[in-house]
């Protein structure tokens, strides 16, 4: 079975937008609500920069990569023709 590598891509860009959800969500409740107390304060300032690292990371990781290509799957256990 052919994979493109971009179906990785996509993976990955449904996981970003599942964290930008839950960022923009955790932003409006510390407007909403405020952060009460420093361990509040700490924590979403380590979440933050824990995302604009980990985004950093991988985008170095991936900025080189032929998207384009594609590789082999083989299961030689699975049949992967259709009989009619």
């Amino acid at each position: 079975m052919l994979v493109p590598l971009a179906a990785f891509l996509y993976v990955y860009l449904g996981i970003v937008f599942g964290i930008v959800v839950f960022s923009i969500i955790s932003a409006a409740q510390a407007l909403r609500f405020g952060l009460r107390s420093f361990a509040a304060t700490l924590m979403s300032i380590t979440y933050l920069v824990v995302i604009v690292v980990l985004l950093i990371v991988t985008w170095s990781a991936v900025r080189g990569v032929d998207w384009s290509a594609s590789f082999t799957i083989d299961l030689p256990g699975i049949a992967m023709s259709a009989t009619v």
